[in-house]
């Protein structure tokens, strides 16, 4: 009976980590954001197209983002804060100077990257479609 136990506690600590997953999306911007605190000023802008590549680690709890002309040691990391039903969250959306915020949705693939600057006290706001792509390893 101890054996058994000791194996079906074994068997438990691996199956854990078969959960933990990269994702890795391709994402395409459709909107650019940007509202000036002093002003009330909110511009649009429909014709921003930038292509970015994003990588979900669950095990870690990270969302990296790459671009394409950025190095790969100049990417940005995002802890993942929370996690809902549809949603990872990184960072809070009341946003203080210096600060980012992100969330990507699970269902609908949309990812939403927040930015506020210092001066002027302006937030900049990219939406993106993902999709996800294969894995080549």
């Amino acid at each position: 009976m101890k054996k058994l136990f000791l194996y079906v506690v074994l068997g438990l600590f691996f199956c854990n980590v078969g959960f933990a997953k990269v994702f890795d999306f391709k994402c395409s911007s459709f909107l650019e954001l940007k509202y000036v605190k002093e002003t009330y000023k909110r511009e649009e802008n429909y014709d921003y197209k930038i292509m970015i590549h994003v990588q979900l680690d669950t095990s870690q709890k990270t969302i990296k983002s790459f671009n394409d002309w950025v190095s790969e040691e100049s990417h940005d990391i995002y802890k993942i804060d929370k996690i809902t039903d549809n949603q990872y969250r990184s960072g809070d959306s009341l946003l203080e100077g210096g600060e980012k915020f992100l969330f990507l949705n699970r269902y609908t693939g949309v990812l939403v990257k927040e930015y506020k600057t210092y001066s002027p006290d302006t937030v900049w706001t990219y939406f993106y479609q993902c999709e996800p792509t294969e894995q080549l390893y």
